[in-house]
């Protein structure tokens, strides 16, 4: 099952947001833009649809997304544009996640690990 027009469009248009905001922050060179837009249409015609049954059975709790796009992105000389961008999507932050994980996890080592008299204590040492 080929990718049908308005799922095209509309990855297009994510993709244009996505390269808008790279160039606006020096990430990607505005004569670059119409290249990466010329590799995404060219992956999404020739490498999906050639390799239709490795994206279909895709299931991103037992595979790696990277490993999947590294296979069929980054060693073709002819997507090196868009891989480029692609690494750069795929490094990026996802928010404050491990942080907040870390302060919950402590709030729970303190209220399990200690008693009254040394959250008193602590208290007291601090002030």
């Amino acid at each position: 099952m080929a990718l049908t027009i308005t799922e095209c469009e509309t990855n297009q248009s994510h993709l244009k947001s996505v390269l808008r905001q790279l160039v606006q922050s020096n990430r990607v060179t505005a004569t670059d833009v119409d290249d990466i837009l010329h590799q995404y249409q060219n992956y999404a015609d020739c490498m999906i649809h050639d390799n239709h049954k490795l994206f279909t059975s895709f299931n991103p709790s037992v595979s790696r997304l990277d490993t999947l796009l590294i296979d069929t992105m980054s060693r073709n000389d002819s997507y090196s544009k868009l891989w480029k961008v692609v690494m750069m999507l795929l490094v990026l932050s996802h928010g404050q996640a491990t942080v907040e994980r870390g302060f919950s996890i402590n709030k729970q080592v303190d209220t399990e690990n200690l008693s009254e008299e040394s959250v008193v204590a602590e208290r007291i040492i601090c002030d």
